[in-house]
């Protein structure tokens, strides 16, 4: 059996030799983050107000919206 050049067991077993390290950094990268609005404001999608406290999601260099809209 081939040992993980990472010290982490067999390869079969290294996140970051059998690539799903990178698969989930993708995967997570691409969903947006929900947490309650700390400010007013305007969803992107919808135009419609985003108020203090409601679930808003986010993505880094996209706009945010109600979240929602960011499944839409």
């Amino acid at each position: 059996m081939d040992e993980c050049i990472h010290g982490l067991g067999p390869v079969s077993a290294c996140t970051v030799c059998n690539g799903r390290d990178e698969r989930e950094r993708t995967e997570a990268s691409e969903r947006p983050r929900v947490f309650p609005a700390k400010y007013a404001g305007q969803c992107a999608a919808c135009n419609l107000p985003i108020t203090i406290g409601q679930p808003i999601a986010w993505l880094p260099d996209r706009p945010v919206t109600h979240e929602g809209c960011a499944h839409a």
